[in-house]
């Protein structure tokens, strides 16, 4: 595994004076930083600390807990409808609550990851978690009283699951969303944590895709037949054991590992500075930004810190650092232009998160509605019958396919066209993947406009029809998502990182309800006068889930739009 790009160093070399002066500041900024680091136990890290050999632990971990967790989601549609016996509606709305509830809680772990613990204790404490959640959810699939009744005929036939089955079966399921949201988002920012130049995170964080889907197609080949099978019991003790074998692949590494000071309550930080400049909302702030109230850079690095330079925008919040004789050091009266730069790039961030929300909304259809639709479809390939669930395996595939050909097609067609070494920047990448989140959207539209037409004529069409709609949204996440866990990492105050990758990762959360909202309301008014609505209790073929991808489509569309005014307002941190 190569975080070397030597091609990429030698573009870079040839850069202009003043971006060869910018790399150069931020690379003493980095060796500063980096002599801060600390060992897993809190003494001052070594040479043997961090770097490229901690990858293979902290990517295996990766991919095992994924597959652990993917193997719970991508069929979870189907036993809500199977097992749980709920609507189509209803079953997608409850995959999207927990999925969305799983990427909120990336808030907790973010702060706890930056303020508190530190990211190497997050991430241990919510792995262990994640698998007492798996261990609840296996029970009951085996255990007597909490097992739901076996259901082989039509669901209208079967005996409902009692409310103690159904309730510990949400109790595991949410314990496992609480280990989720609280190891996502200090794994990411800790993970970069363990290199120093700025190439080599982002080479990290493609990689860190990649092992994601790894354990995705592994959980949707082998689990995915499983459970299309009925064993639920077997799929779910495995990914249990799955996920205890992440747990021992990252402690593993727990002797090669790196990590930094918690850098304090990064809310009472930023509180702090709005209470003082609200509070000096009629001083005038100094025209020279040298007179601010500031830190020596050795201290603002022993208190997990790194300095950052005054900038002009958002100046109401400069007097908050503009000192007064009343103020006496109070940090409510009185705040450093570092901790001042931080609340300024979280708004200046903000913009670009919200536009990032639509593609979520989208990105959950993958496991809900995208699986209720291949039900209703062709199955067959000759003597084999595939389970609706592993077609997501060509979402897994294509993203592979984008990953290996991104460096060798993309970068250097990019690079022609931008003159810039890395082809494209963070946001260009993060702008292409939502115009790919909208032609996926347009052409599984056409595609169940077709199956629709083709079912009233009482034929079925063949599954692997779907197979576009799975590659344009693959090749979107490769896009989007390591453009976003690049964006927000890179512009993040050193401090706030954690959290700031838990707000990348919330707004899965906030689009997974979006599309609970979406799916709710649009069968509200489509459901009057008796009608079935777009998204039918049992049966699509007497729906319209062609209309929804549509509202998909054009509300992806307005968010290309809102996200270029976004980029055209943003200046980099």
């Amino acid at each position: 595994m190569e975080f070397e790009d030597a091609k990429l160093s030698n573009l870079t070399s040839k850069a202009p004076p003043g971006q060869l002066q910018v790399e150069k500041l931020e690379q003493n900024d980095q060796d500063s930083f980096a002599a801060e680091a600390l060992d897993w136990r809190g003494r001052p890290a070594t040479h043997k600390h961090g770097g490229p050999k901690t990858a293979f632990y902290i990517l295996a971990s990766q991919g095992l807990w994924n597959v652990a967790n993917f193997a719970i989601l991508t069929s979870l549609v189907l036993y809500f409808v199977r097992v749980l016996q709920m609507s189509n509606a209803s079953a997608a709305n409850n995959v999207t609550n927990w999925f969305g509830t799983q990427f909120l809680v990336t808030l907790l772990g973010g702060f706890l990851g930056d303020a508190y613990w530190g990211r190497f204790r997050t991430c241990a404490v919510f792995q262990v978690v994640h698998v007492v959640g798996l261990i609840i959810l296996a029970l009951t699939t085996t255990v007597n009283g909490l097992k739901p009744p076996a259901c082989n005929g039509p669901v209208s036939m079967c005996a409902k699951p009692s409310s103690l089955q159904v309730n510990v079966f949400f109790v595991g399921l949410y314990i496992i969303a609480l280990g989720t949201g609280g190891y996502l988002p200090a794994f990411l920012a800790w993970g970069a944590d363990q290199f120093d130049l700025e190439k080599q995170k982002t080479t990290f964080f493609g990689w860190i895709f990649v092992f994601q889907n790894i354990g995705t197609f592994l959980a949707n080949t082998l689990f995915v037949w499983l459970q299309n099978k009925g064993e639920w019991a077997l799929s779910y003790w495995l990914a249990t054991g799955v996920g205890m074998l992440a747990l021992a692949a990252f402690g593993l590494g727990v002797p090669t590992y790196r990590q930094f000071r918690p850098g304090g309550n990064s809310f009472v930080r930023v509180a702090q500075v709005m209470v003082a400049s609200a509070r000096k909302r009629r001083v005038e702030v100094p025209k020279d930004s040298s007179e601010l109230h500031d830190l020596p850079e050795k201290q603002l690095l022993q208190q997990g810190s790194q300095k950052i330079p005054h900038t002009e925008r958002f100046s109401f919040f400069d007097k908050a650092a503009t000192s007064m004789p009343t103020d006496r050091e109070n940090p409510w009266k009185l705040c450093n232009v570092t901790q001042v730069e931080e609340l300024k790039c979280l708004c200046r961030m903000l913009p670009i998160w919200l536009c990032a929300i639509p593609f979520a909304a989208v990105f959950t259809q993958i496991n809900t509605l995208f699986v209720e639709q291949a039900v209703m479809m062709d199955l067959t390939l000759g003597s084999i019958k595939i389970p609706p669930a592993s077609m997501s395996v060509i979402n897994v595939a294509s993203i592979f396919c984008f990953t290996v050909l991104y460096p060798y097609i993309v970068v250097p067609v990019a690079r022609l066209i931008t003159g810039r070494p890395s082809g494209m920047t963070q946001l260009q990448r993060l702008g292409w993947g939502q115009v790919g989140v909208a032609l996926a959207m347009g052409v599984a539209a056409l595609v169940e406009s077709k199956r629709l037409s083709l079912a009233k004529q009482g034929q079925q069409m063949s599954v692997f029809w779907l197979s576009p709609q799975h590659i344009l949204l693959g090749g979107a996440q490769v896009f989007a998502v390591v453009g976003a866990m690049d964006f927000f990492y890179s512009e993040a105050p050193h401090a706030m990182r954690g959290l700031v990758s838990s707000l990348s990762l919330a707004n899965l959360a906030i689009g997974s309800y979006l599309s609970t909202v979406l799916v709710s309301v649009t069968m509200s008014f489509s459901t009057k006068g008796g009608r079935s609505g777009w998204i039918p209790a049992h049966n699509l073929n007497i729906g319209h889930v062609d209309y929804f991808y549509w509202l998909l489509m054009c509300l992806t569309l307005l968010d290309v739009m809102a996200f270029i005014c976004s980029c055209w307002w943003y200046r980099r941190r």
